[in-house]
């Protein structure tokens, strides 16, 4: 007999590891889920009450018993009896070759069920709980962030009131004008915007209607706001703790050396929760631009990944989110965050890119995006968007909004309950949709 902790770790490593090797044998996978519902039929809730029996018990699975069952009696179990939290940082376990992975229980699904969540070849049809990340994927180190006590707390009471969650995005109509350092033209590092003073009056004015129209998460497009602007924003936020209702603000991003490495610039963002404190950042892992004139910064080589109670959350920038030729739309599928909030700065093919890239994690994950984006000549807009608005948010009533803001400040409404609908659970692992 095991302990509870003990068992707790035997079902945590298991997990993991019929996760990973299911994962990485998509044909053994489908073979054995076809194997399992053959053979078993109208046992297979038999079986797996059985092997969460013996887990209760403090007793090891047989060997004989089937992986699928195993898996199901595993995901079970860990969700009735480990009793941490969904929003703490989830277990770790390591396996052979020093390879650890992070074991997160998810919140319950927000989305409707599927026709495809309900077919057959889909680990996720088997893992309803709980979700396996990979510290080290494609080469990228993965982190998940401790969220504070406060954003726990006042994202359940939202989703426990059955609160709408009000999202906002923006684009500058006037346009941004961008410094560039003039010594490594024509590549391009941002240096500052021509008139910091005067962007900041829109940002604050922006600022205030976000205040007006109580909203709960503000993203703003890549290269408007300098770290200076941001720091405005910190001060703003503080200042007007008691009146506005934000929770979290992504302030786009830009172009700053690293404060550990000063020769070194990054592209880089920073999520601000209610008070101006830093919750979590993000060094852009990819650049923009052609061999002739590309984005002259130092690529970062880390995602971070914020559990909440409505879900996973990341900050990937523009291209980071949508890159074709790359390993990062794979990336994105492989984690499945609920949420990406992304700032970018393109024309309307870029936009274009990201509300396929969207498109796809929505299909397969359930995933809502919202996308902030600038074009680099303001009378352009090339709109971002806010998760899928035709069937899933509530969109601004256009009265609410003068008609001089109601292109660039967009805002929905969005469901942060749990889908109480059998299936309705959150989809499963992209490397096996």
């Amino acid at each position: 007999m095991m302990t509870d902790l003990q068992t707790n770790n035997y079902a945590r490593r298991l997990l993991v590891e019929l996760f990973v090797q299911f994962e990485a044998d998509h044909n053994w996978f489908q073979d054995e889920e076809c194997g399992t519902v053959l053979d078993l039929m109208n046992r297979l809730e038999v079986e797996i009450a059985r092997g969460f029996a013996l887990l209760d018990e403090g007793q090891e699975l047989p060997a004989d018993m089937r992986p699928l069952v195993k898996l199901r009696a595993l995901d079970r179990f860990l969700k009735e009896s480990t009793g941490f939290q969904v929003t703490g940082l989830p277990a770790q376990v390591t396996l052979e070759g020093d390879r650890r992975f992070y074991v997160y229980r998810r919140p319950l699904g927000l989305r409707q069920p599927s026709i495809q969540g309900q077919m057959g070849g889909h680990l996720r049809n088997w893992v309803a709980h709980h979700w396996v990340i990979p510290e080290k994927l494609y080469g990228y180190s993965v982190e998940i962030v401790r969220p504070t006590q406060f954003l726990i707390s006042k994202f359940e009471a939202l989703r426990q009131r059955r609160e709408l969650l009000r999202v906002a995005i923006y684009h500058f109509e006037e346009g941004v004008e961008i410094v560039w350092h003039e010594n490594l033209l024509p590549h391009l590092q941002a240096v500052d915007l021509k008139e910091p003073e005067k962007q900041w009056n829109r940002v604050e004015r922006l600022l205030e209607r976000a205040l007006q129209q109580r909203v709960h998460v503000l993203v703003l497009p890549e290269l408007t706001v300098t770290p200076a602007l941001r720091r405005n924003i910190q001060h703003w936020l503080v200042k007007h703790l008691g009146r506005h209702s934000l929770l979290l603000v992504l302030p786009g991003s830009f172009h700053e050396a690293d404060s550990s490495r000063p020769s070194e610039v990054f592209n880089r963002t920073q999520l601000l929760d209610s008070t101006g404190q830093v919750v979590m950042d993000h060094s852009k892992i990819t650049s923009f631009g052609r061999i002739e004139s590309f984005e002259h910064i130092r690529l970062g080589k880390r995602i971070s990944l914020l559990p909440l109670p409505i879900g996973l959350m990341a900050t990937p920038i523009c291209l980071d989110f949508c890159q074709s030729d790359h390993p990062i739309r794979e990336i994105w599928k492989a984690l499945g965050p609920e949420w990406l909030l992304v700032p970018a700065y393109g024309n309307q093919s870029s936009v274009n890119a990201h509300r396929a890239a969207a498109k796809d994690l929505k299909i397969s994950h359930g995933s809502r995006t919202v996308l902030a984006n600038q074009h680099p000549r303001g009378e352009a807009p090339a709109r971002g968007f806010i998760g899928d608005p035709p069937s899933e948010s509530t969109p601004q009533n256009p009265d609410e909004q003068p008609a001089e803001q109601a292109d660039a400040f967009q805002v929905e409404e969005l469901r942060i309950w749990p889908d109480e609908t059998p299936g309705g659970n959150k989809s499963g692992p992209g490397w096996v949709n």
